[in-house]
């Protein structure tokens, strides 16, 4: 029985959590700020922050930082765990923008984490609908952590269904 099989039968709880919530449809204030925030992470866009011009994935960073007194999920972090960027559904090519892995080093920079690792990586491209299990097949842990960690996080930049991040445990 594969991971995914025990969760959806409910024998094991998957912890995670999120900074803010994706609406793609919609028309309230809120909901096309969201589509602006998923528009300016996924094109790695600056933005005002403060006084500061900053990278939207550095602004996740710090935005986690500032909130993290008040965030649902912050004992996820544990003891610095090691962040490890969830792969892309493409296959990655040099030069190109990999989100989950500007956002695991913008937390890194603000203290979030011990280090980053980028050991999965995808081994064929998968459609956006792809299955858990399909993900699953299509990537592999390419080199091992150079420590023990006690704590490992899984970083995305948008999670729709939770077919990637679930196929990266």
């Amino acid at each position: 029985m594969k991971f995914w099989d025990f969760l959806a039968k409910g024998k094991i709880e998957l912890a995670y959590g999120a900074l803010w919530s994706y609406s793609p449809w919609g028309t309230s204030p809120t909901e096309r700020r969201s589509r602006d925030y998923r528009y300016y992470l996924k094109n790695e866009q600056t933005v005002k922050y403060g006084d500061k011009e900053m990278f939207m994935s550095e602004v996740v960073g710090q935005a986690i930082l500032e909130s993290k007194a008040t965030l649902p999920f912050m004992g996820l972090f544990g003891d610095n765990p090691v962040l490890v960027p969830v792969t892309r559904s493409s296959l990655f090519q040099p030069n190109s923008l990999w989100v989950g892995l500007k956002v695991a080093t913008a937390m890194r920079k603000v203290g979030l984490g011990t280090s980053v690792s980028t050991s999965l990586v995808r081994t064929r491209a998968v459609g956006t609908k792809a299955s858990a299990e399909e993900h699953y097949d299509s990537q592999r842990v390419e080199q091992k952590l150079l420590t023990d960690p006690e704590n490992i996080l899984l970083v995305d930049d948008i999670v729709t269904r939770g077919a990637t991040m679930i196929a990266s445990l």
